[in-house]
């Protein structure tokens, strides 16, 4: 059995594909498998998984999807063929560093996540290191303060290394065909995990594309976000995980519906677009009606983001108007007087 297995979801991504791969062949690890998932490319990235297969077949799978199921669905394809004792996810245009799989691997002890840090950059070559939400006294057997904290913010799901039993006992399979499924994921496997330890060190290098879904305003994509949101406030309720991790859960579905408003829906509105606007005040009044009553809304939801939760709440189409209008004069002087109404400061 492999001590790590890599899974990349692969779609039309030739061009990054010699790059993903053979920083994989590079590792320090000898005990790995790649598993190279093919969702339908339109382009020759099916051609080049080929080659690899062939060339290193001691090391390298290929599997070849027939219809596209996005990269949550090609994911999971990856979780069942795997035979790693732990599991590696790794975008096909991004790389690894010759050591992540060794140093994760040897700093799990058994845990069930083994993260460190990651480096993002941009096509001119910037690089940005971002470090994971959990620091070296976060680390270990979690209790519930800790798991509020790590939660709280999850980082980078791809930066990690999960225990390939941890998954499969848990049911923690990815979304299929929805965009944002990994952060479904982060969040579920943190709330499931005993034990997560940090290595330090940034491994994960993580390309920038402008192209992106979610830094294209144009992308309808982006509005799945919506139904990710959903998604996890309710799988927690029928996985019966609702009443224990309350406080933890009602966080990250009003910090999520918050920033669903503010960066989804508000920075990219059109006014046919206005219906996701109301389905998330639906949303909010569907799964927590006293939500100002929370833990998550006293605690994790502060200026900006709980002026315009309330207010969108209220008025929809009044939350929008002001906020897409916020650089008038009279809208401004309107916006603080009914900030300090509501708030006092």
């Amino acid at each position: 059995m492999a001590k790590v297995s890599i899974i990349i979801p692969v779609h039309n991504t030739s061009m990054y594909l010699d790059r993903c791969f053979g920083s994989c062949l590079s590792q320090t690890l000898d005990d790995i498998e790649i598993i190279a998932v093919d969702d339908l490319s339109t382009d020759n990235s099916r051609d080049i998984i080929k080659q690899y297969a062939d060339k290193y077949p001691e090391k390298f799978r290929g599997i070849y999807l027939p219809e596209n199921i996005r990269q949550g669905g090609a994911r999971n394809v990856g979780i069942r063929e795997a035979v790693g004792e732990y599991l590696l996810f790794l975008d096909s245009d991004d790389f690894i560093k010759p050591d992540m799989c060794r140093a994760l691997y040897e700093n799990a002890n058994g845990a069930d996540l083994s993260g460190g840090d990651c480096c993002i950059f941009e096509e001119n070559g910037k690089e940005i290191s971002q470090t994971l939400p959990y620091t070296e006294s976060d680390v270990g057997v979690m209790n519930e303060e800790k798991r509020l904290k790590y939660l709280s913010s999850c980082g980078l799901f791809w930066t990690r290394i999960y225990k390939r039993d941890f998954i499969i006992e848990n049911g923690l399979f990815f979304p299929e065909k929805l965009f944002f499924e990994d952060a479904w994921f982060n969040f579920m496997t943190g709330l499931h995990a005993k034990t997560i330890h940090k290595c330090n060190g940034d491994f994960y290098c993580y390309f920038q594309s402008p192209n992106s879904t979610t830094r294209n305003k144009k992308d309808k994509r982006k509005f799945e976000r919506l139904k990710i949101t959903d998604r996890i406030f309710d799988d927690c309720l029928e996985r019966g995980l609702y009443e224990k991790h309350k406080n933890a859960v009602d966080a990250k579905f009003l910090s999520m519906s918050v920033s669903n408003l503010l960066y989804t829906c508000f920075d990219n509105y059109e006014r046919e677009e206005i219906d996701k606007i109301y389905n998330i005040k639906e949303s909010v009044k569907k799964r927590l009606p006293d939500y100002k009553k929370t833990y998550a809304y006293k605690n994790t939801v502060k200026g900006e983001g709980k002026y315009y939760l309330d207010l969108t709440m209220i008025s929809p189409k009044l939350s929008t108007f002001i906020f897409t209008h916020q650089s008038n004069i009279f809208i401004r002087v309107f916006r603080k007087v009914l900030f300090l109404i509501k708030y006092g400061k």
